[in-house]
């Protein structure tokens, strides 16, 4: 076994659980970043140990995970247990992206009540003329050095630990290049990575080179420069507590960038899902069309769109919803979705507009006029009325070309059903809504929806947007248990019996979120515990059955011991 870089493997392997951190409440970033440089290529912190150490056991022991190691027991297993204050903040600093090497350019600053009780079941040998102390732990090689303010540095390597300023004063530098909103990203998360991009530069394209080419999707090499040189840090927060774990990834842009400028403004997309029918969602999602950076990247997106000429459906169609403030929409459930009829037959799709008329109409000219070859489409008006609002509908019809156009016509019924691809356009005071499928009780539906009677009341879909940034420019969800309950019947006729695993009768969404302002683009994600747990079952259970994992029962190891 090699334990070249015992300490920092073990500060990572707490980093590594990147779904099972918890909330602390804390005021900025942890102290322990006072004595990293923002320079460095990547720092990996969190606020409190013990918090950390606490919330692990408690997310353990709701999803089963028995095997689980935390910080403190980690931490312990290494020698390090007396003497170290578990109340205070800890860091692993990596000065270059050189985290493949056999001894990378790192240092751990773990917090401490007394330096000579943690290393007193160590033989140290105290350094010599400002060198720092060194020790054998686990066969290899660690130097360490009190700081003198309640942290010790530690690490594979004399000069960087020997640089570690004593007294610190980088937390401000930290604050001034992370910004208002990455730093709100990190606010409450247990453990966070910030990063330097410029440092990072030869690990991003790394990751890039391994994208396998895709003719049907060419990357602009010179967009995705530009895009690089214009981040000047990132930034992700580990969270997660009782009800379930969260992902944050920020990005804080130069100012002197347009992406800098594009990215700055309040956005509110969860307003537009009070305009969404209730009902038994499979996903949905919202954008806010009035923010500042989304108005603008529309406008850029028509214009190049106008620059390429043609009149294809995607220009005309965005032309007539250049009015539109806001979209917003969701797919029910279908119970016979997967079998033929239409998985995306009970879909609604809404477009705020202060001008409900001019956008009905301007979508009707567009969907007349649409040019392609194979494709018509039209638009009845007033083909019927729903509680006395007229109701248009309109339809798409596919003329069969060769084998393609065939493969095409059988999406099409399993996506929309027997019927085609068609459904109702109708308007009240709020904007224009769209059915996926000629049923007039759910356009009903549509139109009566208001706050209280609409999605954004639903109470397992509150619990997951209750967890998002309040200021998002969209939001999306995805609710995995109505696919489940038509899925898990078919896998048992296939041979894939699921026994054991007892579907609840509700099941929170998946949820995510964008924000987009100071500068910066915040994506956050969250994951309910019902979700992990159903999840681990699943997997485990599968991975039992299928014939590549070797069949039979999963041995105890496997089935107590997190993913990570």
């Amino acid at each position: 076994m090699n334990h070249r870089k015992t300490l920092l493997s073990a500060g990572l392997a707490i980093a590594g659980v990147v779904m099972a951190m918890a909330p602390v409440a804390q005021a900025g970033l942890p102290k322990a970043l006072d004595h990293a440089s923002p320079d460095s290529a990547i720092v990996i912190a969190t606020p409190k140990l013990d918090q950390l150490d606490a919330n692990l056991s408690q997310l353990a022991a709701m999803v089963g995970w028995n095997e689980m190691t935390t910080p403190r027991e980690g931490l312990a297993a290494i020698g390090l247990r007396d003497g170290l204050n578990m109340d205070g903040s800890a860091a692993i600093i990596l000065a270059e992206a050189n985290i493949d090497e056999e001894e990378p350019a790192a240092v751990v600053i773990l917090p401490i009540s007394n330096y000579d009780t943690l290393l007193g079941a160590f033989n140290v040998n105290e350094g010599v003329g400002g060198a720092p102390d060194s020790m054998v732990i686990q066969g290899e090689t660690v130097f360490a050095r009190d700081l003198g303010n309640g942290f010790a540095a530690f690490g594979p390597i004399a000069d960087l630990v020997a640089g570690v300023s004593e007294h610190g004063g980088n937390l401000a530098a930290f604050t001034q290049r992370l910004g208002a909103t990455c730093l709100d990203a990190l606010d409450g998360c247990d453990i966070i990575v910030v990063g330097n991009v410029a440092k990072l530069e030869p690990l991003i394209d790394e990751g890039l080179s391994q994208i396998p080419e895709n003719q049907e999707m060419q990357i602009d090499e010179a967009e995705l420069e530009a895009l690089k040189d214009s981040v000047d840090m990132l930034a992700m927060g580990l969270r997660a507590g009782a009800l379930g774990a969260g992902l944050e990834f920020a990005l804080r842009f130069k100012d002197e960038t347009p992406f800098a400028g594009l990215m700055t403004g309040k956005g509110d997309s969860s307003k537009l899902l009070k305009s969404l029918p209730a009902g038994q969602m499979v996903a949905a999602f919202a954008m806010d069309y009035a923010h500042p950076g989304m108005k603008a990247m529309n406008e850029m997106n028509m214009q190049e769109q106008a620059q390429m000429g043609g009149n294809d459906i995607g220009m005309v169609l965005a032309e007539a919803f250049k009015t539109a403030t806001g979209n917003a929409g969701v797919i029910q459930f279908n119970p016979a979705g997967l079998m033929g009829g239409g998985m995306l037959a009970n879909t609604v799709v809404f477009y705020e507009t202060g001008a409900p008329g001019k956008l009905m109409d301007a979508v009707t000219a567009a969907l007349d006029s649409v040019a392609v070859p194979g494709l018509t489409m039209s638009v009845n008006e007033n083909a019927t009325s729903v509680d006395g609002s007229k109701v248009h509908e309109w339809s798409a019809d596919i003329a069969p070309q060769g084998m393609a156009g065939a493969q095409m016509m059988q999406a099409s019924t399993m996506l929309f059903g027997a019927q085609g691809i068609g459904g109702y356009m109708a308007a009240n005071d709020n904007g224009v809504y769209f059915t996926m499928s000629r049923n007039v009780g759910l356009m009903g539906s549509a139109l009566a929806a208001d706050g209280a009677n609409s999605l954004a009341s639903d109470a397992m879909l509150r619990q997951v947007a209750d967890q998002l940034p309040d200021n998002r420019v969209a939001e999306g969800y995805l609710n995995a248990l109505p696919v489940l309950q038509q899925l898990m019947p078919m896998a048992a006729m296939m041979g894939l019996p699921m026994q054991g695993i007892n579907l609840p009768r509700e099941l929170p969404p998946v949820g995510g979120s964008v924000e987009a302002d100071n500068a910066s683009l915040r994506f956050t994600a969250y994951v309910p515990t019902p979700v992990i747990k159903l999840s681990a079952q699943i997997a485990e259970k599968a991975a039992a059955l299928l014939p590549e994992a070797g069949g039979g029962a999963v041995d105890q190891q496997r089935s107590t011991t997190p993913p990570f």
